[in-house]
């Protein structure tokens, strides 16, 4: 890879296992010991959030030597999901997900650094579901 192109690319992650929506699904629960209703996670979307927090941790831990993380500065982020079936899903409700996860793993400070999703995509992958992160610095267009 030239230096031009090395310096484009920022970092990439993976998370394995099929995506889940954020948004879709919510069951709701009932407060034991207030008796209030709230919407919760499904049990998919946190078995997603379980091993996405793993896996970033694991894979920012092992690439922290080579790369700065975009903590503050404004990016590009694309999201690559590898889904398992071909039921048609949403592209913005499957992007939420891993936005937090980069968030609460310390990737990013907030997902408003977040400037652009360009290029982001739903594939089919029924013996490898997952989920590819990859990162630039946000360049604007003029």
């Amino acid at each position: 890879m030239d230096k031009e192109n090395r310096e484009e690319v920022m970092i990439n992650f993976t998370i394995p296992g099929n995506p889940a929506s954020s948004k879709n699904s919510r069951p709701i629960f009932i407060n034991k010991a207030t008796g209030a209703r709230f919407i919760g996670k499904s049990k998919l979307l946190k078995e997603y959030i379980d091993r996405g927090l793993l896996e970033l941790n694991i894979q920012k831990r092992d690439l922290s030597y080579a790369y700065k993380f975009p903590r503050e500065m404004d990016i590009q982020v694309t999201f690559l999901f590898y889904v398992q079936d071909k039921r048609r899903r949403d592209l913005v409700n499957l992007m939420q997900a891993p936005l937090d996860l980069l968030q609460a793993a310390e990737i990013i400070s907030d997902d408003s650094i977040v400037k652009s999703l360009d290029g982001s995509r739903i594939y089919y992958d029924k013996l490898n579901p997952r989920t590819e992160i990859s990162i630039i610095k946000y360049k604007e267009i003029k």
